[in-house]
């Protein structure tokens, strides 16, 4: 219900142009049935009683497995003893739509702001990816949505169009083993040669830079190779240089022809240590907050009044074992499997 009552440039469109007449009526009831359910939480039978962290809610178990013309008239009930005017059918047609256009907005925000798949590199696909979806959902034909649609694109352009220009964005993106460059061919082709040519600079740099360490570490050389130093050591500085480039652009090409895969223990990804390199250094940003804030609660309902003479060692390892407990249990239920 509080995604419904959501709402972006609900009197007019991007362009100007208004909602169709019944769009105001619609969103009107549902925000005055969204004020009344907000005040009064035992309405239904205890439908918004809170549940534990991790499990299903009831309301959404009995929602799912209710017909829908059992759940409207259930609802004309509860908007009567709220006293608040009925759904008519436009109304509902109005909610079923707006339900569609955002529920692409709510698992993009979802796939964000998640835990499982923080890495910056899932930003830009997310995002094009919400793209495509509202412009697919826009040409099939919307009868009162489409402002809404306008003005979640104008949005995002607005928020996001930078960020898809950004090189560090894009290579993020590319060095991720799921996505790739098979996201942005779909997206934007004009680009890919350059981010290509950007991800063949960033290997070779790694791999020089690898080289070099060898080279120091493999041990001094003799006054006489000091001697022929000046005649020789440019030649073979060249030469090596267009072996780095030349690996580098085949570790490419095979790295972006190989098949995406969603897992990071995938063969092609750990079996060059310069990918798994460069993975870390261009996906160690998270794109949201919300991984930060939900720690931080946890350190709150972890540090109470009367726990405030933890030391500072054990308070760490309650955070550790508390943020960990998930990876934890997968341990418990693999080894009830495996027995």
């Amino acid at each position: 219900m509080q995604m419904l009552h959501c709402r972006v440039q609900c009197s007019r469109g991007p362009t100007g142009l208004p909602w169709p007449r019944h769009a105001p009526s619609g969103t009107s009831r549902i925000a005055a049935l969204w004020q009344q359910t907000a005040s009064t939480l035992r309405w239904g039978g205890g439908w918004l009683s809170p549940t534990r962290r991790g499990g299903t809610p009831p309301m959404t178990l009995w929602w799912s497995s209710t017909p829908s013309w059992r759940l409207r008239g259930l609802l004309s009930t509860v908007m009567t003893q709220l006293k608040v005017n009925s759904f008519n059918d436009h109304d509902v047609d109005l909610i079923k739509e707006y339900a569609k256009v955002m529920s692409h907005v709510v698992k993009a925000l979802d796939k964000i702001q998640g835990e499982d798949q923080a890495y910056l590199g899932t930003l830009l696909p997310t995002v094009a990816a919400t793209v495509f979806r509202l412009k697919d959902l826009k040409s099939k034909g919307l009868v009162y949505c489409s402002p809404l649609v306008d003005a979640l694109l104008a949005g995002i352009d607005k928020r996001f169009g930078l960020l898809l220009e950004d090189e560090e964005c894009q290579l993020a993106a590319a060095f991720h083993p799921r996505f790739r460059l098979i996201w942005l061919e779909k997206y934007d082709n004009t680009k890919v040669a350059k981010v290509r040519e950007s991800m063949e600079g960033k290997v070779e740099e790694v791999m020089r830079q690898e080289s070099n360490e060898v080279g120091s570490n493999s041990g001094g050389s003799n006054e006489e190779d000091d001697f022929f130093s000046a005649v020789i050591q440019l030649k073979e500085s060249s030469r090596s240089h267009t072996s780095l480039k030349s690996k580098a652009k085949n570790l490419v090409k095979t790295w972006l022809e190989t098949n995406s895969k969603d897992l990071l223990t995938d063969a092609a990804f750990l079996g060059e240590q310069v990918l798994v390199d460069l993975f870390i250094k261009f996906n160690t940003a998270i794109p949201s907050s919300a991984a930060v804030e939900r720690l931080f609660s946890m350190g709150k309902d972890i540090l109470r009044a009367k726990r405030s003479s933890l030391s500072d060692e054990n308070f760490g390892m309650l955070m550790f074992m508390k943020g960990n407990e998930h990876l934890m249990d997968k341990m418990e239920n693999e080894k009830k499997r495996k027995n």
